[in-house]
């Protein structure tokens, strides 16, 4: 599960990214400036990198890592903003409402998938239980 995540959420960020360069606001609602949107193809490039590893573990911590750096991003996010349209976090990007909501549920969703625990690993233990 933390392998496919890691692999759709990659190729997403870093589109997302890509477009950010080319067209801002993104769907017409989410503010993605230069810098968050290096994040955001950062962030793709490391998840992608992940889901390719042989290790098994290494999606989960990667979507663990991504999904804490977004979290922090989105309650930073909401303190700052307030009742404004938009903020810059840190002087470095900005981000309005609508980003700190689709922040928070990628963070969530990330952190998330990133505990999961494999079902390779879950099965042959289940098998392992059983005998």
């Amino acid at each position: 599960m933390a392998k496919k995540a890691a692999m759709i959420l990659g190729v997403v960020f870093v589109l997302v990214g890509v477009i950010a360069f080319f067209s801002n606001p993104v769907v017409g609602i989410f503010e993605v400036g230069r810098i968050l949107a290096i994040i955001n193809i950062l962030a793709g490039v490391v998840l992608f990198s992940a889901s390719r590893s042989s290790n098994p573990r290494t999606p989960g911590t990667a979507l663990k890592i991504v999904g804490i750096v977004y979290g922090l991003i989105t309650i930073l996010g909401f303190l700052m903003i307030g009742d404004k349209e938009s903020v810059t976090i840190l002087g470095l990007f900005d981000v309005n409402h609508a980003d700190n909501w689709l922040h928070l549920v990628l963070s969530i969703l990330m952190i998330w998938t990133g505990f999961s625990r494999p079902r390779m690993m879950m099965s042959s233990q289940a098998e392992g239980g059983m005998m």
